[in-house]
């Protein structure tokens, strides 16, 4: 180990850097005011990199003693298991919030006494939004220390222990609450109630002029609502995602949550994208290029939000609006081609956002007349999935020479 080099700047402050080299990973550079804070850092850091990579080498290096899962604790399981997914992977957000809730058990002792009191602890715990977690959050985040302990059983090839979750424990803690077991599925419908789609724009138009993103809060919300896309894929858009003929939108991978994707833009989204082409910026690729990153957007809406007068309504929840909408009117697109396009690997996920109210499935079942199919797009590679039927949607798309007309992106 490499002691921690002396500087003196042209003014003569002192200042002492730390180099951590350890192979197979990326050299780290960090400068302290002082020797000792400088050697304290080295010390650690290194000793906590080598341990992972010998954790990472040998999935058994860092078992108890004992050499039994069920005495790992549930912290470490949870925290190796958040450092193994993908960046994307919406389990990130979450674990935090685990960790926070859960205390110190080992695997052993997550009986279902104890997942009661995690649920009670939960619903006790105030969130960022000052309201305690929802029932269907806690639902969630016991599923990831459910997914957390399968991962670790498969590291060391072995059946996982039971983490049975039941609907008893929720009903105990609702009635600890003083709720009746309909609370539980009492919580807020994720969609825009009557009169709030207007509020929420009334308010979003009326945004003081001297501040940025005045002009791109409205369209960002409309479009969020007539697509159904996540925070991210909004937020880093860029206009050459957009097929030529304005009806696709081609989504990366590395702005989704899951896999890149395209999606067939309904003729209100694509009259927002219309509205937005007035408002691009020659220095920018961003479509919404004056609403910064996706955190302060997020805050941002909720800002807007409580001011029209919503109650326990988040961004997130557009994403909701959005494919129920699509779900109401892409009635001649398959099931399966509407989860690919919304980025739902299962029917059970796209139920959980669709939500239709009885009045929209009364219009529904009325309706008589088919949509005109759309054109296809003309940039996906490969061509969109062929999910075993003769249809305009998966017919195999055209090459397009390169240089072409067509080939030119927005």
């Amino acid at each position: 180990m490499a002691k921690p080099q002396k500087r003196v700047n042209k003014q003569g402050v002192v200042s002492y850097q730390v180099s951590i080299r350890i192979k197979d990973l990326p050299p780290i550079f960090k400068t302290y005011s002082t020797y000792e804070a400088a050697i304290e850092y080295q010390t650690s850091t290194e000793k906590r990199l080598r341990k992972e990579q010998r954790e990472a080498a040998d999935p058994r290096a860092w078992l108890p003693k004992s050499g039994d899962l069920a005495d790992q604790r549930l912290v470490e399981v949870l925290g190796n298991f958040q450092k193994a997914l993908p960046e994307n992977a919406w389990h990130h957000s979450t674990i935090p919030a685990l960790l926070e809730v859960c205390g110190d058990p080992t695997i052993g002792q997550l009986y279902p006494s104890w997942i009661k009191k995690y649920i009670l602890r939960a619903r006790k715990t105030t969130t960022i939004r000052k309201k305690p977690y929802a029932w269907g959050s806690i639902r969630h985040q016991l599923s990831v220390i459910s997914s957390a302990i399968k991962w670790r059983a498969e590291q060391l090839d072995m059946n996982p222990p039971p983490f049975v979750v039941t609907e008893k424990a929720f009903v105990e803690a609702a009635k600890a609450e003083g709720l009746r077991k309909e609370a539980l599925n009492n919580e807020r419908n994720r969609r825009l109630e009557p009169g709030e789609e207007e509020a929420l724009m009334r308010v979003l138009r009326n945004i003081d002029p001297r501040k940025k993103g005045k002009d791109h809060w409205p369209l960002f919300v409309q479009f969020a609502m007539h697509t159904g896309a996540r925070l991210q894929e909004m937020v880093w858009a860029e206009w050459k995602e957009i097929d030529p003929s304005g009806e696709w939108w081609h989504i990366p991978g590395e702005h989704s949550k899951t896999k890149a994707r395209t999606m067939m833009l309904t003729d209100e989204a694509m009259d927002v994208l219309e509205q937005l082409k007035a408002l691009r910026s020659p220095n920018s690729k961003r479509i919404f290029h004056t609403l910064g990153e996706p955190d302060n957007v997020s805050d941002g809406f909720a800002k807007h939000a409580r001011d029209a007068g919503l109650v326990d309504f988040v961004l997130h929840d557009l994403r909701h609006e959005g494919i129920s909408r699509l779900v109401l009117t892409q009635i001649d697109l398959p099931i399966k081609a509407l989860m690919e396009m919304v980025g739902h690997s299962s029917i059970e996920m796209l139920n959980r956002y669709a939500k239709l109210r009885p009045h929209e499935m009364n219009r529904l079942i009325r309706r008589r007349s088919p949509q005109q199919p759309p054109s296809l797009p003309s940039f996906v590679p490969g061509g969109l999935p062929d999910y075993g039927r003769t249809n305009i949607y998966y017919a195999p798309l055209r090459s397009i020479p390169q240089g072409s007309a067509q080939s030119t992106r927005l």
